[in-house]
């Protein structure tokens, strides 16, 4: 939603040729938001990347074992970060029970 406001308040003072105060007015997005850099797209777009690397190399392994991974790799990443990416990017393991047993079919008689 962040990235769609700035988008509309970017569109509205370059097209429109408004200023940048009623741009980020009409797009209810911050000024001093519109002014920073941003510099963490980069990073996170190359964090989940890698991300669904090794989701991929080991489907059974949760964001927790992921982020051991990560860090043994020399990423400076933050388990939280790693668990956004996960509820955000729809980064999931493999199904299956939690104790790696398979589950009883069939009734019990």
């Amino acid at each position: 939603m962040p990235a769609a406001r700035r988008a509309a308040a970017l569109f509205f003072r370059d097209t429109l040729h408004l200023s940048e105060r009623r741009a980020c007015h009409l797009a209810a997005f911050s000024r001093s938001s519109l002014r920073r850099p941003q510099t963490r797209v980069e990073a996170d777009r190359r964090l989940v990347e890698r991300l669904r690397a090794l989701a991929a190399e080991r489907p059974r392994f949760g964001y927790r074992r992921l982020h051991m991974l990560l860090r043994r790799e020399g990423w400076v990443v933050n388990v939280s970060v790693c668990t956004g990416c996960f509820a955000n990017r729809v980064l999931r393991c493999a199904g299956g029970s939690a104790s790696g047993w398979p589950r009883p079919t069939g009734s019990i008689a």
